[in-house]
């Protein structure tokens, strides 16, 4: 048998039996996804090989006016809540919580543990009071956060009280208004602010 052609029928049959997996999130953001079809591609009972292509089609890009009004009003207001439903505006928040003096004593409701995680340490965060809902749902949180939070009168912040219902709830301009709405017919003021949008 001549050996380049059995090289060559080799490479051609892995040609065949690869499949290749074009990963579309932002730029940065497909590692959880690469390290799964990497464990795929890992599995020897396969009968075809996993590649990765990283390909992003879209890109967050911050509405600095109203990042800027997020600053201000965490240095200036006390929320009964803010809403952080995405590992963006989660970044979002963070930035904006530093540029505001790192402010203690907040309730933070999150949408789920992929947002939670995008959150500042708990270390960083320690004295914050996180709400996850049973189901990492929108509409599931709206139901479910609570309108009175255990041991207001141990925060930091003096003006929280069981009658303040605001929340700030800083999100994608593109955002449905599932949360606010359903926060709104529970009797939550909500303050919305659009200080992204996902953008082709």
């Amino acid at each position: 048998a001549n050996p380049s052609s059995s090289a060559a029928a080799k490479e051609e049959e892995k040609t065949e039996k690869t499949k290749v997996v074009a990963l579309t999130r932002e730029a940065g953001k497909n590692e959880q996804m690469r390290k799964i079809l990497a464990s795929i591609d890992e599995d020897k009972d396969n009968e075809f090989v996993v590649e990765t292509l990283e390909m992003p089609l879209v890109e967050s890009k911050r509405n600095e006016e109203e990042a800027k009004k997020l600053v201000d009003l965490l240095k200036s207001k006390t929320f009964r809540w803010i809403i952080v439903t995405s590992p963006e505006a989660a970044n979002v928040f963070a930035k904006a919580w530093a540029d505001a003096g790192k402010p203690e004593g907040l309730n933070i409701g999150t949408v789920g543990g992929g947002t939670t995680r995008a959150l500042p340490t708990k270390e960083e965060m320690k004295w914050a009071r996180l709400f996850t809902p049973s189901k990492a749902l929108g509409e599931v949180l709206a139901e479910e956060l609570p309108l009175d939070v255990d041991g207001d009168n141990e925060s930091s912040n003096s003006e929280s009280t069981d009658s303040n219902r605001e929340v700030l709830y800083p999100c994608s301009k593109k955002a449905a208004k599932t949360i606010e709405n359903g926060l709104s017919s529970r009797g939550f003021i909500v303050t919305r602010l659009n200080t992204y949008s996902t953008e082709q």
